[in-house]
């Protein structure tokens, strides 16, 4: 080729071109150097889909703690080390043109010499940055996906929490430092927790259901209803939907354990909470 530029300096513009934002000289160059290359046209094709996707995606309000998490893998996310421009040279023809034109006009085109390479240096850049908007856009929609999945969660959580509390036989039912709201029809309990301390670092409250004996002299079925995460401004946990209730001799009860809670409980409760008088079994 005879451009002035090698074939990887083309490489480097096809983000750009993908983005229409060349000059005119280098959209030329490049668009003679396309036909020739189909490693270039491939990622054309791949970013210039990428770019119609962008624009044809419909806003979404991210969460408060989405800017966290982009963060938060900014901060955890290897970066490319920065492009250093050549100290560039000056051409032949510069000479020529300075050697006919005189000294004043010889430094002028020395001068016009620096700048075409410092222009495709931003060239360059722009299309690096515009690649670095593709892949953060691509990583950001990974999150907007987990988020609706998680939000979706949330959406299901609450319904079963509204579906309780709907319940034309619902029944509010408490103890010390617990509370539950059970529809012996649906054989489900909403169930919060209020004044507990806050647990030791590295521990968090955990909700059971102790279900009774299935047999004579056989012992409960322990079975985790959740953690409780306890807002300590208001000293109250968020609701836990507890399902299948037996009948009105199961038992909630709150154990400490470690983060992330455990199988089987391996404290002894904190509170318990009898589900007598509920009206389950009735």
């Amino acid at each position: 080729m005879r451009t002035g530029m090698g074939k990887s300096a083309m490489h480097e513009l096809a983000a750009a071109y993908a983005l229409d934002a060349l000059e005119p000289r280098e959209l030329r160059r490049f668009e003679r150097h396309l036909p020739e290359c189909p490693e270039c046209e491939e990622q054309v094709r791949l970013l210039s889909q990428d770019a119609v996707r962008l624009g044809c995606a419909a806003a979404v309000l991210p969460p408060d703690r989405l800017r966290e998490r982009v963060l938060m893998a900014v901060r955890t996310t290897a970066q490319e080390p920065p492009l250093v421009p050549a100290r560039p040279a000056v051409s032949a023809r510069s000479a020529v043109r300075a050697r006919a034109r005189g000294a004043a006009r010889g430094a002028g085109a020395r001068l016009g010499s620096r700048a075409r390479p410092q222009r495709r240096f931003a060239v360059r850049l722009t299309a690096g940055l515009a690649v670095a908007s593709l892949v953060a856009a691509a990583a950001l929609g990974v999150l907007l996906a987990r988020t609706d999945a998680e939000l979706e969660q949330q959406r299901t959580a609450a319904r079963a929490v509204n579906q309780v509390l709907a319940a034309a036989d619902a029944k509010t039912v408490s103890a010390k430092g617990i509370t539950a709201i059970v529809s012996p029809g649906l054989r489900r309990a909403v169930v919060t927790a209020h004044g507990l301390a806050t647990p030791p670092q590295g521990r968090v409250y955990q909700l059971w259901l102790m279900d009774p004996p299935a047999g004579q002299g056989q012992q409960r079925t322990v079975r985790s209803v959740g953690l409780l995460s306890m807002d300590s401004a208001t000293g109250t946990s968020g609701p836990l939907v507890a399902t299948a209730l037996a009948d009105g001799s199961a038992v909630l009860a709150v154990t400490i354990e470690p983060d992330g809670g455990s199988a089987q409980p391996t404290t002894e409760p904190v509170t318990q909470l009898p589900l007598a008088g509920s009206g389950l079994g009735a």
